[in-house]
Order: structure tokens, then C-alpha cells, then sequence
């Protein structure tokens, strides 16, 4: 305060001004006090995902067989990128299965499809038993262009929603707090690598993490050629690296109903600042015009 009251430079006033706002800033992107957890005692869901690149229908069912062994309850299995042959008896055959295998296990399956031209990509075993769409994996070549998903879907997992978004779905930067403001508790998603989508869509499937946690929701990420991210509200985020080809990734979430300062207004504090900078800019570039023009004038 001093600094901006007295600076007799005007670095030191922006120094002053900076600091502050900088704070503020932190703050409304932190993880805030208003934290709340569902179902006491019972808050934690268990998340697999295959960790693979673009597998067939005839490695699923053998990866679910495998991963059906050994599976906690309230389950979640996520595969990032299933190719398939849809003329193909066979393929359609294990699909199905493992489809199949989902219900019995009473578990919920989330499939990243490789194409509009596929079976819809999100198939919920929790009553009622349906697919539910659209919600496709797109193509790299889509994803260049920049269109975005159908939509995430939310599904209904032992007591908790869970928000779902597919390799898409990122290209909308409110997604997750859209997805938070709508009562989910936690999100998942399953895409690919965006390494090769370009710059933009890189780094926006990066913040996707980091937005789910401005909106205090925990958050698992299972790529098809990438390791499983999972972050947490309160900045921890960390990679789970699985040893084989195809292997299956846990990730244990918390759910949570509270919100944010960020999801209180907070989001609005970058395009405010934006916004008062233009205004400012305007404002000096105007009275620099009519102060040469009132000088022209005295001339």
C-alpha cells in the first residue's frame, strides 16, 4: 500500500499493485475452505483405465478377464482408444462381451471410440443398462481443426456422479467447472496424447487437470499412449506409469461436493484484468490524441 501511495516511480506503484493482485490471483485459482466430502465413510472410488494405445476389441476381453480377478468394489474400468472393424462378427462378438463382462462385474465401462462411425463410445451398467451418447474419440485430423466434443457425459457410479470426457471434450476450457456446477463429484478422461494436435490443444488438454482442481474435483486422466495422470485439488498431481504394453492403471478418487473461490467468481478475475487493461489503453491512447490536438490547435 505503501508503495502504490507513495511510489515515487512508476515501477515502484506497479510493484505495489502487482503484488496484490498477484495474491488474489492464487487465491482464487487455490483449492478453497469450502471443501466437502459425500457419503462419509464411504468417499473414495476405485478408477482403472487401460493404459494403451488404440487396442481391439479381442485384447479388451482378455485385459477385462484379467482385470476382473482381482477388483475392488465400486469399479470403474476406462479405456482411452478402442479401434474396431465394425463388418467384423468377431469384433462385434468380444465388444459385446466385454460389455457383458461389465454388467456382471456391476461395474461402469467407459470406451474412448476412435470414430463417428463406431458404436457410441460411454456404456454405464448402473441401471438403466444402456449406451449413452454421443461420445466419440475423434481422429487426429479432427482434433486439428479444433472442434470440440459432443458434450461429457455424467454417469452414475455407487452413490456418486462422475463426470466423463472424451479426448474432445478438452478444446472447451469451462468443461470442468461446467461439469463441477453440475453436481459431479469427480472427473475422468480418457484421450490420447495430444502431442500432435498442436500447440494449442496441447496445452489445453494439460490445464484440463488443473481446472478440475480450481473446481475442487479430483481428477484421473488415462491416455492412450501416455501414462495415467491423476491430480488432486490440493496440487498434488502425479503419473502412473504401467510396466507393460497394456496395462491396467488404478487411480483411487475422492469424491467431493464442496466448491472454490474460482468457482465462486474467481474464473471471471483473468478477463476482468484483460478487460480494465484494454479500458485503461483506450482511455490513454484517447487523451494522448486530444492533447496533440488541443496542442495543434494553441499552435
Amino acid at each position: 500500500a505503501a508503495a502504490v501511495l507513495r511510489g515515487r516511480t512508476r515501477v515502484e506503484r506497479t510493484g505495489g499493485l502487482a503484488i496484490p493482485v498477484a495474491a488474489a490471483a492464487l487465491l482464487c485459482n487455490s483449492y478453497g475452505a469450502f471443501d466437502s466430502q459425500v457419503n462419509q465413510g464411504h468417499m473414495n472410488l476405485n478408477v482403472m483405465g487401460l493404459q494403451s494405445g488404440f487396442v481391439s476389441p479381442e485384447v479388451l476381453i482378455q485385459a477385462g478377464n484379467h482385470a476382473s480377478v482381482a477388483r475392488p468394489p465400486g469399479h470403474i474400468w476406462v479405456v482411452p482408444a478402442l479401434t474396431m472393424n465394425e463388418d467384423s462378427a468377431s469384433d462385434r462378438k468380444h465388444l459385446l462381451g466385454f460389455i457383458q463382462l461389465g454388467r456382471i462385474e456391476k461395474l461402469s465401462v467407459v470406451l474412448g471410440m476412435t470414430a463417428e462411425g463406431s458404436p457410441t463410445g460411454l456404456f454405464t451398467s448402473q441401471p438403466p443398462a444402456r449406451m449413452a451418447g454421443p461420445h466419440y474419440q475423434r481422429s487426429i485430423d479432427w482434433m486439428s481443426r479444433g472442434e470440440p466434443g459432443e458434450g461429457p457425459a455424467i454417469i452414475n457410479v455407487s452413490g456418486f456422479r462422475v463426470g466423463v470426457l472424451s479426448g474432445t471434450d478438452i478444446d472447451n476450457p469451462n468443461i470442468t467447472r461446467e461439469l463441477a456446477n453440475s453436481g459431479v463429484d469427480m472427473v475422468v478422461a480418457a484421450g490420447e496424447e495430444p502431442a500432435e494436435w498442436g500447440l494449442g490443444l496441447y496445452h489445453q488438454e494439460r490445464a484440463t487437470k488443473i481446472r478440475a482442481c480450481e473446481t475442487g474435483r479430483d481428477f484421473a486422466r488415462f491416455g492412450a499412449n501416455g501414462p495415467l495422470v491423476v491430480a488432486r485439488p490440493r496440487g498434488h498431481s502425479f503419473p502412473i506409469i504401467g510396466l507393460d504394453e497394456a496395462a491396467w492403471g488404478a487411480a483411487l478418487l475422492q469424491a467431493r461436493e464442496g466448491t472454490t473461490p474460482f468457482r465462486e467468481g474467481g474464473w471471471i478475475f483473468p478477463y476482468f484484468v484483460l478487460w480494465v487493461t484494454l479500458a485503461a489503453l483506450l482511455i490513454r491512447l484517447s487523451l494522448g490524441i486530444l492533447k496533440r490536438r488541443g496542442e495543434t490547435a494553441r499552435s
